[in-house]
């Protein structure tokens, strides 16, 4: 099971479907941890700026994914998202993007160097669970959207072949003028960290040597 955070979905809409959403996630295995509603918060120019990305999902050898859930039917016109309505949608690709650009910098600035970024992967995917895979195949999608970082309404049985898809896709990184390909190497020390004072700082949820005998211990006392 994996680690969540919260251990049970915030409130949100029946229609959303991130309770489903945040359910599933929950059925991938203890070496994943999902931050439901995962909020950057920032003050600029004495203004408060705050961004949401639906689900962060960490593994420590594969690094970050931030996904953005769009629910109902949807579609794409002219470089222009719907829902099923015909109601005007925010470009759920940029949306994505934009959250994983945001999260990179919020390290970056946390910790003062881009080196962070040369040896954890940040990949962004969109989870569309209200179409199925024969619908996203017959999608127009622009040019900002990679089909390959798509989830859909068919993952909600097991999201886990998806979800390593898409950690799979090489990603090009520029430090100090530099680029290469990110291969997610993070030390232990690292993964403390991410864990301790990026991801969640305030809820120890930090890995130790007992972490699966702890979670063995656990499962155990439920079941008596």
């Amino acid at each position: 099971m994996a680690i969540m955070y919260p251990d049970i979905p915030y409130e949100c809409t029946p229609a959303s479907r991130k309770k489903i959403m945040f359910n599933v996630l929950k059925d991938l295995s203890e070496e994943y941890y999902v931050f439901h509603s995962f909020r950057i918060i920032k003050l600029e120019d004495n203004t408060w700026k705050e961004n949401e990305i639906d689900f962060v999902i960490f593994n420590k050898d594969k690094g970050l994914l931030c996904l953005e859930a769009k629910a109902g039917d949807v579609y794409c016109e002219r470089g222009i998202w719907h829902y099923g309505s015909g109601k005007e949608m925010r470009d759920p690709f940029a949306q994505a993007n934009s959250n994983r650009w945001k999260l990179s910098k919020y390290m970056e600035e946390f910790y003062q160097t881009q080196e962070i970024k040369r040896h954890c992967k940040i990949l962004s995917g969109v989870w569309f669970p209200g179409i199925d895979n024969n619908k996203l195949s017959r999608l127009a999608l622009p040019s900002n959207a990679i089909r390959e970082a798509v989830l859909t309404g068919d993952d909600l049985d097991n999201p886990l072949g998806s979800i390593e898809r898409i950690f799979s896709i090489q990603v090009p990184v520029k430090v100090y003028g530099e680029t290469s390909l990110v291969e997610t190497s993070l030390t232990r020390s690292e993964v403390e960290s991410l864990l301790q004072n990026v991801l969640c700082p305030t809820f120890n949820i930090l890995p130790s040597k007992t972490l699966e005998l702890d979670y063995k211990r656990e499962k155990f006392n439920s079941l008596i």
